[in-house]
C-alpha cells in the first residue's frame, strides 16, 4: 500500500491506495517433452502474451493426431506439494517424460488430425490479475508411446501484464 498525501493551503490529506504501473505481460518457455508414439516430441507455444483485458493462446504441435490432451496450470515449476520438479515420470511407466509444473488445474482439448491445437483465453479487464504468475504443460494421451498411455511437452511460465 502506498500512502498518497495532498497538501493545500489549509490542509493536509492523505490517502492510501495501491499504485498501478504499467507491466509487461511474458510468456517463455523452458524444459523439454517427450517423444510420442509418432516419434515427434510435442511442443506447447504461445501466440500472444497473457495482459489483462486481452486474448492469450497457447498452442500444442507435434502431437498424436486426433486424441484427447489436457492443458495443466500450477503456481510453481520447482515444486508441487513436497515433490521437486521437474519430476521424472518414468517409474510410472512415462520414461524419458518429465512433469515440468505443479498441477492445480486441468482444461481438456481436442488435438486435431493434423497433431495441433490451440487453447484461447480471454483475460478479464482485473487489475489485481497485474503480476500473477502461473505455469502450464500439456498432457497428451498417447497409448502407443508407453506404458503409462501419456505423453507430456515443455513446459511454460507465464506473467499476466497489464
Amino acid at each position: 500500500m502506498i500512502r498518497f498525501c495532498l497538501l493545500s493551503a489549509s490542509a493536509l490529506l492523505c490517502l492510501c491506495g495501491a499504485a498501478f504501473s504499467q507491466t509487461s505481460g511474458s510468456y517463455t518457455t523452458f524444459g523439454s517433452g517427450c517423444p510420442g508414439s509418432n516419434k515427434q516430441t510435442p511442443v506447447l507455444g504461445h501466440v500472444s502474451v497473457p495482459v489483462i483485458g486481452k486474448q492469450f493462446s497457447v498452442t500444442l504441435t507435434g502431437a498424436k493426431a486426433s486424441t484427447g490432451a489436457g492443458l495443466i496450470t500450477g503456481s510453481s515449476n520447482t515444486m508441487w506439494s513436497i515433490l521437486p520438479l521437474p519430476l521424472p515420470l518414468g517409474a510410472i511407466g512415462a520414461d524419458k517424460c518429465y512433469l515440468n509444473v505443479s498441477f492445480e488445474t486441468m482444461l481438456p482439448i481436442a488435438v486435431d488430425a493434423a497433431g495441433k491445437a490451440s487453447i484461447v483465453a480471454n483475460l478479464p479487464n482485473d487489475k489485481s490479475l497485474v503480476g500473477v504468475q502461473f505455469y502450464q504443460q500439456i498432457m497428451i494421451v498417447d497409448l502407443g508411446a508407453n506404458s503409462l498411455g501419456l505423453v507430456f511437452t515443455n513446459g511454460g511460465a507465464g506473467k499476466i501484464g497489464g
